[in-house]
């Protein structure tokens, strides 16, 4: 899979990519900086990325910025690509430029960007769902159980891309496993309730563990509703059939 690096200055400009990159795209060395980089980018993803880049650059570094896109090869073909920056600070603290990089996404784990149309939606017929869980396993038995029902289901297995997708999919339902790495679930849910955008999303803790400490930890963390696994369909039908049922504490 290929990996290119860029950097760009504090005001988020880009600067420099790697010869990698200008390979992949057909572009000669130099020639794609500053924002000019973009029209590789696939139309429909242009704005998505703009949006969380700004997040990160309003927010002085402290916004995660990690998304998935798609860029153009120089044959014309799109392929899906992580890109991921990170700030690099002064001693005073201020962001003094930013490195990342883009890597590309393997094809049986590029994102699955089809969701539903908001008339659905309204209407109930599917949920536009993120699971998330560090069992590739699990996790993928219990989507594809999701998409049975008529669901649309993205999958993530670890906290970092688990924000991301959330922030660029904007789910209606997030179940969410506790104990991953890079993030925990407890760490995402506050993320995501920290952002107004997601203040109406059901998003559902999923543990092997169920005491009552356990369950008030996610219900402090922001979590709706609390499940033990392995998940019981019948109570997960349930919350996505009313979306208010069997809340944290009732």
């Amino acid at each position: 899979m290929l990996v290119t690096v860029w950097e760009a200055d504090r005001q988020g400009r880009a600067s420099y990519h790697s010869p990698s990159w200008h390979e992949y795209v057909g572009a000669a060395p130099g020639e794609s900086l500053g924002a000019d980089w973009l029209r590789f980018c696939h139309p429909e993803d242009r704005q998505m990325l703009l949006e969380e880049w700004n997040k990160a650059l309003d927010s002085g570094g402290n916004h995660l910025y990690d998304i998935e896109v798609r860029i153009r090869r120089h044959d014309g073909e799109y392929r899906w690509f992580r890109v991921s920056g990170n700030p690099i600070r002064d001693e005073s603290g201020r962001v003094s430029k930013w490195i990342g990089s883009c890597k590309e996404v393997a094809p049986d784990v590029a994102p699955r960007r089809t969701a539903p149309s908001l008339a659905s939606r309204a209407a109930g017929i599917g949920q536009s769902i993120l699971a998330v869980d560090d069992n590739v396993d699990a996790v993928s038995a219990f989507a594809l159980l999701l998409r049975q029902l008529g669901h649309e289901v993205e999958e993530a297995h670890d906290g970092v891309t688990a924000l991301a997708i959330a922030r660029r999919l904007r789910p209606t339902v997030v179940f969410l496993d506790l104990n991953m790495p890079r993030m925990s679930g407890h760490e995402v849910a506050r993320a995501l309730r920290a952002d107004p955008a997601f203040a109406r999303t059901l998003i559902i803790a999923v543990s092997g563990f169920g005491q009552p400490n356990d369950v008030e930890a996610a219900r402090a963390a922001g979590f709706d509703h609390y499940i033990v696994k392995p998940y019981d369909m019948d109570f997960v039908k349930s919350l996505l059939g009313s979306r208010v049922s069997h809340t944290l504490g009732s």
